[in-house]
């Protein structure tokens, strides 16, 4: 997402890194989201895989979040939907703006 301008002016609220394992997990489980927030960047050091339909990401079926930055934006029903997953204990960096 290199180049992507943001349509919405963010003020930080919290950074965190977390570990994303074997078995899926909630990001709002993993990461303390401040009740303000509401907009996420997640930057994974590896391969995630998430889904935010209700049912659990597996290390072969989920949205492949990939060593990049991932924004979202006024997504609430997403962010505190999704569960991530990765084949092995990968840093995931969270930031949380308002």
């Amino acid at each position: 997402m290199s180049g992507m301008a943001m349509s919405v002016e963010f003020s930080p609220l919290a950074f965190e890194q977390v570990t994303v394992t074997t078995g899926a997990q909630l990001l709002t489980t993993l990461s303390t989201k401040p009740p303000a927030a509401r907009h996420v960047m997640l930057y994974p050091e590896g391969e995630v895989r998430m889904r935010c339909d209700g049912t659990a990401p597996t290390e072969d079926i989920g949205i492949i979040l990939d060593v990049d930055l991932h924004v979202f934006e006024n997504q609430l029903s997403i962010i505190n939907s999704m569960k991530l997953i990765a084949s092995g204990n990968t840093l995931l960096n969270v930031h949380w703006f308002m």
